[in-house]
């Protein structure tokens, strides 16, 4: 017996599922029930409509519709480091820190100290080229000013030159700003984290917990564990449960 995951785009799971259940059927496995996993939010009831209809016609129920949610597939700066072959330098202690986006700083400093000044900046991982010291200066300021970086940086560049001095990574560990050097160019950086999707992991506590709140609030878990049959629809959400909280 088993439960059928699949993804949740409405052409790819109606595939997915005539596939599966097709396998299913010629090796005699019996299908307990079905979970679509990822749908996008705006299309979670036409997606509980359309295919606990279809599933309903060969009595499997759908047991839930596991709406996208960012947090979950959001790196943490442990993720950043892997990716990147590094380890961090200041603020090893943040090491799960998860950042809320990532910003490519290209801007003057002038305007990158009014982004931080307006709070745009406070929380997000500024991935920086090692030669943009005024930068780096500017995060400084802010925080010991203000204590908002709550993001995390990644200085970039393949020269040695181009590296933060010793005083200032001196200040970055006082700092506590989880920091990394990625020696390479920042367009290779930019190319891996656009690939990149993180894996939940049992030592990042806040993510894993958060998906399993997720995964409760929308699943029913009587039908997931055979307890009860659904026939082939699927009771709506229970609660608000799996948003981010700070």
């Amino acid at each position: 017996e088993v439960v059928l995951v699949c993804e949740g785009g409405l052409g790819s799971a109606f595939d997915e599922l005539s596939l599966n259940l097709a396998v299913c059927a010629a090796q005699g496995v019996k299908v307990r029930c079905v979970v679509l996993n990822r749908v996008q939010p705006a299309k979670v009831e036409m997606m509980r409509d359309y295919l606990g209809r279809a599933l309903g016609r060969i009595g499997v129920p759908l047991a839930g519709l596991v709406p996208t949610e960012p947090f979950l597939a959001a790196p943490s700066m442990g993720d950043f480091a892997k990716l990147l072959g590094q380890r961090l330098i200041s603020g090893e202690e943040h090491v799960l820190r998860h950042c809320g986006g990532v910003q490519f700083v290209t801007c003057s400093v002038r305007r990158f100290e009014e982004r931080l000044a307006e709070g745009e900046y406070s929380d997000r991982l500024l991935v920086v080229h090692g030669s943009r010291l005024g930068i780096l200066e500017a995060c400084l300021r802010h925080h010991a000013q203000t204590g908002e970086i709550r993001g995390g940086v990644i200085f970039t560049g393949t020269r040695h030159s181009w590296a933060p001095d010793e005083p200032i990574l001196a200040r970055l560990r006082e700092s506590r700003i989880p920091t990394m050097h990625a020696p390479l160019e920042t367009t290779e950086v930019a190319e891996r984290i656009q690939k990149f999707t993180a894996k939940l992991n049992a030592t990042d506590r806040q993510r894993t917990e958060a998906a399993i709140r997720h995964v409760q609030a929308h699943v029913d878990m009587d039908v997931l564990l055979g307890g009860t049959a659904a026939g082939g629809g699927c009771p709506p959400p229970r609660g608000g449960g799996g948003r981010r909280t700070r």
